[in-house]
């Protein structure tokens, strides 16, 4: 029952997507918190891509041979993405400052930052492939939504 629940609870959040072309987005699943040297986004073949899709955006590292691929920031600066998703979970709001301040300082060309489309989720949950599915597929859909619309970067919980 939970999982068909959960399922459901996909399908609805994919079913409400507004038309028009989805945007590219990076999801990042973790870094170090001062520098952007190394990432791990989400690539092909996992939950966090397939709740992205549903959530209305086109995974940028979607064709990755590994489901979550070790990158530089060369790839995530090729892919220009419309929206970066970086995962924090647990961040205070002075970490998820921080990290903003870092895209902005280390990559103000990538369309993303130049957007103010670069949004830290800090639930603890997030990454989880449990029962907070749900969640977390509304919480990136509300981020993909915010992106299309221009709103202001920061701390989406």
């Amino acid at each position: 029952r939970l999982a068909a629940s959960l399922r459901g609870e996909i399908a609805a959040v994919a079913a409400r997507r507004p038309g028009g072309p989805a945007p590219r987005a990076v999801l990042v699943v973790d870094r170090t918190p001062d520098d952007l040297r190394q990432f791990f986004v989400a690539g092909s073949d996992n939950f966090l891509s397939d709740l992205l899709a549903a959530a209305g955006a086109r995974n940028a590292f979607d064709g990755a041979r590994s489901a979550f691929p070790q990158v530089s920031l060369e790839p995530i600066l090729a892919a220009d993405p419309d929206l970066l998703i970086e995962l924090a979970p647990g961040a205070s709001a002075a970490e998820v400052a921080d990290r903003l301040g870092t895209w902005r300082r280390l990559a103000p060309g990538m369309r993303a930052v130049r957007n103010g489309s670069v949004r830290v989720l800090t639930d603890r949950t997030l990454p989880v492939p449990g029962p907070g599915v749900g969640a977390t597929v509304r919480a990136l859909a509300a981020v993909v939504d915010a992106a299309r619309r221009g709103d202001a970067e920061g701390d989406a919980r």
